[in-house]
């Protein structure tokens, strides 16, 4: 489709399972990720940390419009940096995204700075992944620089409420970097009721990353209690792998899932709206 301009990739077809033959999507898509600049976290493996943290709210609901009347948006993902840093602007932009598109699936990435405010709130959130990178309180919090939302709490609110909170771990040589580790930080996962769980092995966007780089294949985590489910893949840009694990303790499944990256540029399929532009797919090719 052209949008501002300027000839936009759509999503006409899913994901190849395993060998098969790709299936096409009923009606094309895209998928819109808005992210705010600006992070109260401090992780060494980030690159986003000394971006500025305007936002430009008026032009985002004048793309999210022009897109909306020209295709399906699937999925709207609030990333960052840290979303809700600045919480009245997060909020601000979330209601804006729900009167424009108020059918698509909205996703929460956070390191967990402001969950409580954002579960307590009466605001539109269908899921969120929450930035978790050791099932120890104390590592969790070395990682990412503060003191993130604890184990007991999150436990308390999947009781209260099920399937909400997807927790995503980075595999950090010295942390969770080895089978052993990763089966813990699983069982303590369905301890604290959580259902789901991604192992991302870091970009190599620094030295650290390079240093401290744990290939999630290397771990060999499939076992009795871990299951490949399926594979899907995109093209030659990406695959994804998904497991289920069978914990020690509790009779919840944990599904598991990793995913790998080969060709992030030319993935034009989502757009970005980073808080001043608007920009197919994740490279700087700036639409508007």
């Amino acid at each position: 489709m052209e949008l501002f301009g300027k000839e936009i990739s759509l999503r006409t077809h899913y994901c190849q399972l395993y060998d098969n033959e790709i299936e096409e999507v009923k009606e094309p898509y895209i998928n819109l990720y808005v992210r705010f600049k600006g992070c109260n976290a401090n992780c060494k493996f980030c690159e986003f940390q000394n971006d500025a943290a305007f936002f430009d709210e008026l032009k985002f609901a004048i793309v999210l419009k022009q897109i909306k009347e020209k295709v399906r948006i699937n999925k709207i993902a609030f990333t960052g940096g840290e979303p809700t840093l600045d919480y009245k602007k997060f909020r601000k932009v979330v209601d804006i995204a729900e009167q424009i598109s108020p059918d698509s699936f909205f996703v929460l990435n956070s390191n967990g700075y402001h969950l409580n405010k954002v579960l307590t709130d009466d605001i539109r959130v269908d899921n969120i992944s929450l930035s978790r990178h050791h099932y120890i309180d104390k590592y969790n919090n070395e990682i990412l620089g503060f003191n993130s939302i604890s184990s007991n709490e999150i436990k308390k609110w999947n009781e209260k409420i099920p399937d909400l909170i997807h927790l995503s771990c980075n595999l950090i040589k010295g942390y969770v970097d080895t089978r052993a580790r990763a089966y813990t930080y699983l069982d303590k996962a369905s301890k604290i009721g959580a259902n789901s769980v991604g192992f991302v092995s870091l970009m190599p966007i620094n030295k650290y990353c390079l240093d401290s780089f744990i290939d999630f294949r290397d771990m060999k985590l499939e076992s009795k209690r871990f299951n490949q489910t399926k594979i899907l893949k995109y093209k030659d840009m990406c695959v994804c792998h998904n497991y289920f694990y069978i914990p020690k303790y509790g009779d919840n499944l944990i599904f598991v899932y990793t995913k790998n990256t080969y060709k992030p540029f030319d993935i034009t399929t989502s757009l970005v709206f980073d808080g001043r532009n608007l920009k197919q797919g994740y490279g700087n090719d700036i639409i508007c």
